[in-house]
């Protein structure tokens, strides 16, 4: 939440913040982000933040009757697309990897008092946040267990400058109790030893203090400060290995680069390597397992559906009134995109497509249709429901529904 509040007030307060949602267009979106992207050197993951604050917005605003539809919409895939952008890959270290880097900087006299912190992520699977804002109170070695409960980050603020600042989790899911392992104990306890070695004095943030993991300056470490140590730590292992390599007359086991968010898929992927029995639970919503939606060969109930499939009733596509039914579905469907092309009384020119693909096949009472005109002059009071067949769902029509299919029930 913090960084969400810290990117609106940071890039969007003063760009859209002041300005009234009805005049902001499609273009003024797009020509913000290309800004974001050429002159502030954006990447996807910064830019989905600030995505994911304008377009939920613009949404509510088209629901509450304040704008007829979402200037947003589409504009991320256009955006990737412009930019050639692809979403990199987070990757998890192999097993030779792992070893190769505890490896050299467990015996490095340089890199060696890094190893508790990296012993601890490596064995926990715990954020960055949430292991620099560890405190010798969340672990207990009676019953070898460690209680996750806040997080700290490093936010710059207007006011005060750059801090180190205390966050609760996203969700409840993030308080959590992490089994304490015996390597993940004896780090622990060896990061507590250097503390009273070097007589460090933990800070305190927000009332907090006691803190587990402290640098020579007795303060936090900077998550940024631990990926630039982690960057120092392959460059030399790597021209390390590649002599030893030579020397040995054998291939060399590089490092790839990481950050340190790349250790929690490490653990996760050992987890699973070492873990065949798996328990998944699931929450569910009775509420919405009854519901019948129609599909390509029938009516199935929603709780036996296995495609992605999204469906719309009656009393909810009446709930805003419009000429054409498009605009009557506006921000009500997940996935299903719509863009008004004129604002001439009477028209019926929306751009109606499914996950921002080309235009969808429609399907009315069983009959397919060609374009979209005779969708949107269906009257809403005449329509029973509709369905969104968004994957393989649609394969039943064959190439006509590459791009999804849209059935409609009068």
């Amino acid at each position: 939440r913090s960084n969400y509040k810290y990117m609106y007030d940071k890039f969007v307060r003063m760009k859209f913040g002041m300005r009234k949602i009805s005049l902001i267009k499609y273009s003024d979106i797009r020509e913000f982000y290309n800004y974001l992207i050429n002159d502030l050197s954006f990447r996807p993951n910064s830019l989905e933040i600030i995505h994911s604050l304008l377009h939920p917005t613009f949404t509510l605003a088209v629901r509450d009757g304040y704008i007829r539809c979402n200037p947003s919409d589409g504009l991320k895939g256009d955006i990737k697309k412009s930019h050639c952008w692809e979403k990199p890959q987070r990757h998890a270290l192999t097993e030779a990897e792992q070893a190769a880097f505890v490896q050299f900087v467990s015996t490095s006299p340089i890199y060696s008092h890094w190893m508790p912190l990296f012993t601890f992520l490596l064995g926990t699977g715990c954020r960055i946040g949430e292991t620099i804002g560890l405190r010798w109170n969340d672990c207990d070695f009676e019953n070898n267990e460690i209680f996750i409960n806040h997080n700290v980050i490093y936010r710059f603020r207007d006011y005060d400058g750059w801090r180190f600042r205390l966050t609760t989790p996203k969700t409840n899911a993030g308080n959590r109790v992490v089994p304490m392992l015996s390597e993940v104990r004896e780090a622990l306890l060896q990061e507590r030893e250097n503390q009273k070695r070097f007589k460090l004095k933990s800070p305190t943030i927000d009332g907090y203090s006691n803190f587990v993991f402290l640098n020579r300056e007795q303060n936090l470490h900077n998550p940024m400060t631990i990926n630039r140590a982690i960057k120092r730590i392959i460059r030399d292992h790597n021209r390390d290995e590649v002599k030893l390599a030579e020397k040995e007359k054998r291939e060399p086991l590089l490092i790839r680069d990481f950050s340190v968010h790349n250790l929690r898929h490490t653990f996760c992927t050992r987890f699973c390597e070492n873990e065949t029995n798996l328990k998944v639970v699931l929450a569910e919503d009775s509420e919405m397992l009854d519901e019948v939606v129609v599909v390509g060969y029938g009516t199935q109930k929603k709780g036996n559906l296995t495609g992605a499939i999204a469906s719309i009733k009656s009393d909810e596509i009446l709930t805003t009134t419009h000429s054409s039914l498009a605009q009557n579905l506006q921000g009500k469907v997940a996935g299903l995109q719509i863009r008004q092309q004129s604002g001439e009384p009477g028209s019926f020119d929306n751009m109606i497509s499914i996950r921002g693909f080309g235009t969808p096949l429609y399907v009315i009472d069983g009959i397919p249709r060609d374009g979209s005109g005779e969708f949107q002059r269906l009257n809403p009071t005449d329509i029973e429901s509709i369905s969104i067949l968004k994957d393989a769902s649609a394969a039943i029509y064959g190439l006509n529904a590459a791009n999804g299919v849209i059935l409609v029930t009068t």
